[in-house]
């Protein structure tokens, strides 16, 4: 991407490409724990751990099927470590997941306007047309998998 293209961080500001960049090469330095350029199987462990942390209220079964599957599923080339290519893979679509997730929370809160946990039939259409014009469909595709 440019240096132009950025992302949406939690707070609704714009973040660069370079940040995230620099996201990315920060959250891979500090999972490599023994510096080796790689995230290898202990490595890996702690990272699946970090995407169960974020996201293990939505993850029903097995968490070592779902670890198992994780693994899987990022290391590409399937050399049982992954590089910072395969791992920016992974982060920048926790950070997406993460920041559409948030958004959508804020706006759930917007609309349930009564602070029932519910929003009301009548909003539905809102809600509708929010979250088309709030998610590209690449977004919504990656957001629904």
């Amino acid at each position: 991407m440019g240096s132009s293209a950025s992302v949406v961080s939690k707070d609704s500001s714009l973040v660069s490409e370079e940040e995230l960049e620099r996201l990315t090469l920060e959250k891979f330095t500090e999972l490599d724990a023994d510096k080796s350029g790689f995230l290898e199987l202990k490595e890996l462990a702690v990272l699946v751990d970090w995407v169960l942390e974020l996201y293990g209220d939505r993850i029903s079964g097995d968490i070592n099927v779902f670890r198992e599957k994780t693994m899987r599923r990022i290391d590409l080339n399937k050399d049982g470590k992954l590089d910072q290519e395969e791992f920016k893979t992974l982060f920048h679509e926790l950070i997406h997941r993460s920041i559409m997730i948030d958004m959508a929370k804020k706006k759930f809160e917007e609309f349930d306007e009564n602070k029932s946990g519910t929003i009301e039939s009548g909003k539905v259409r809102l809600v509708v047309d929010w979250a088309l014009g709030a998610f590209p469909f690449d977004d919504m595709e990656t957001f629904t998998k």
